[in-house]
């Protein structure tokens, strides 16, 4: 099998940073569905609000600007210009909901879709699962305990390595 550099990981970050605007984060509940690739009860998409590439910091860099705590570890958001010099081969996306946004109040599984199929005539940056055609692609989820967000306006972010 071969070996993806380097290079070859930042190109794919930046690849699918530039997918923005058709980036959206699904929730829903039951989990994924192991035979298409989507989450079994998809309440409905939004729109990635914030995509960007970023860069891990190392712990023992002394680094005293912004970065998002994700997993653990710490990211540097990086601009395109910088992402080979900084060695920015992640993903930041970020996506919030308020409790009227969507239908179904408790949820257990998050996943980021592209390329997402409307019902002819819907936009918007909120889009439920009845005038969805295709949610498009999966492209990773997590599953966690349920979460009740009746009253909870809700901020959902990932850190993905390409």
């Amino acid at each position: 099998m071969a070996t993806v550099t380097t290079i070859g990981h930042i190109n794919n970050a930046i690849r699918f940073t530039q997918k923005i605007g058709n980036i959206y984060v699904g929730i829903g509940l039951g989990g994924t569905s192991k035979t298409k690739d989507t989450i079994s009860n998809l309440y409905g998409l939004r729109r990635a609000e914030m995509v960007s590439l970023a860069r891990m910091i190392d712990p023992s860099e002394n680094f005293s600007g912004s970065y998002v705590a994700y997993g653990g570890n710490k990211y540097e958001l990086i601009s395109q210009g910088d992402a080979y010099k900084k060695n920015a081969h992640f993903i930041y996306v970020k996506a919030s909901l308020a409790p009227d946004e969507l239908n179904g109040n408790t949820y257990d599984t998050v996943g980021i879709y592209t390329d997402p199929k409307f019902k002819l005539g819907v936009t918007g940056d909120i889009v439920p699962s009845d005038s969805i055609t295709s949610p498009g692609y999966l492209e990773m989820y997590d599953s966690r305990e349920p979460v009740d967000r009746t009253t909870l306006k809700i901020t959902e972010q990932f850190i993905i390595e390409a």
